[in-house]
């Protein structure tokens, strides 16, 4: 279950000059009207968990072309993005926040992605000094990349929800993430 004092600290978590969702209410409306709206978006979250699922507005997203550079007409130079409902985000947000408290401890300290207080660059050190390390040794070695482009649409949800628990993470917990997901 979420409390009024999460939900709020992840409303000011998140970034006001995003495009809302197809509710049109942004990040800033929610600020602006926490005091009047707080208690019924925990309720209305609240029942979602109670019940297994979000209402169908809450789960909507828009998704949208936008344009990144070079000739207009390739189709490799336009990104989808998904315009989700404030709402959404935050809960998805209060989630992230509790998922953060421990993934440190579960995730391996070469892995950088998703870990607070880690960089990308931390990756690009370990190749470089490696590589050195072969270099200086007289050794063989491998380097193998991985295109990780389409991982998250390639989860499949019934593999993710054993793995949470086998992690120790308890049934609130998966139980708000199999709401998210559905």
């Amino acid at each position: 279950m979420f409390t009024k004092d999460e939900l709020f600290s992840a409303l000011k978590g998140l970034q006001t000059r995003k495009s809302p969702g197809s509710d049109g209410l942004p990040t800033k409306f929610y600020l602006a009207f926490w005091d009047e709206l707080g208690n019924f978006l925990v309720l209305v979250l609240n029942e979602g968990y109670r019940l297994g699922v979000l209402t169908d507005s809450q789960c909507e997203g828009l998704l949208r072309l936008l344009y990144k550079k070079d000739d207009k007409r390739l189709p490799k130079n336009w990104r989808p993005i998904s315009l989700l409902n404030t709402d959404y985000k935050l809960a998805s947000k209060v989630i992230t926040e509790r998922l953060k408290l421990v993934m440190s401890s579960i995730v391996h300290q070469d892995h950088t992605c998703g870990v607070i207080r880690s960089s990308i660059f931390s990756n690009l050190h370990l190749i470089r000094d490696t590589l050195d390390m072969i270099d200086k040794i007289d050794e063989t070695g491998i380097l193998v990349t991985f295109d990780q482009e389409k991982f998250f649409d390639g989860i499949d949800h019934e593999f993710l929800m054993p793995t949470l628990a086998k992690f120790g993470f308890g049934p609130s917990f998966c139980r708000w993430v199999r709401v998210l997901l559905i």
